[in-house]
């Protein structure tokens, strides 16, 4: 009987240390399913499709909360709609007033290329360089989880030209 109950607690502990083993963070994974998200992103509009037929902020606010809330950390929602009320400035690129549209129509751009990423294991986020297509400026954008998705986060050089 003692032996069959040190199987037990040896099977138990045994259990035990490969549950916790595979809690770790797993960087194939986060790329894989990071870029993912990612391009499904990306690929949520064509390229500048009029999101909204006016520049109105609060039509434009409700949109991106509306149709984007997949895509954005609450914390980059919060930054983007403060971006969107503050007349666009830079931040965030895929959103942009159009002159080839009718007047103050915003529309989404999503001419970017996914290049190269960089995993931080401590902070579990993945941040990308992405290029966009008609001037080859690099940019970076990080991605994390919220929620169990991987979507874009709130970081101090999300947008930002990269050197």
């Amino acid at each position: 009987m003692k032996m069959k109950s040190k199987f037990m607690c040896l099977g138990l502990v045994l259990t035990l240390v490969l549950s916790f083993v595979g809690c770790g963070f797993n960087e194939d994974k986060a790329k894989a399913d990071s870029n993912q998200a990612l391009q499904s992103f990306f690929s949520s509009h064509k390229n500048d499709e009029a999101l909204v037929s006016d520049n109105d902020v609060n039509k434009v606010k409700d949109y991106v909360s509306k149709n984007f809330k997949d895509y954005f950390t609450s914390d980059f929602m919060t930054d983007t709609c403060n971006k969107i009320e503050t007349g666009f400035s830079t931040n965030p690129l895929m959103f942009y007033i159009s002159d080839n549209f009718p007047k103050d129509t915003v529309v989404f751009k999503n001419n970017y290329l996914i290049g190269s990423s960089t995993v931080d294991k401590d902070n579990k986020t993945v941040t990308y360089k992405i290029t966009n297509n008609l001037d080859s400026i690099v940019y970076e954008v990080q991605m994390k989880q919220e929620d169990d998705k991987w979507k874009i986060g709130l970081t101090p050089s999300f947008w930002t030209r990269a050197n």
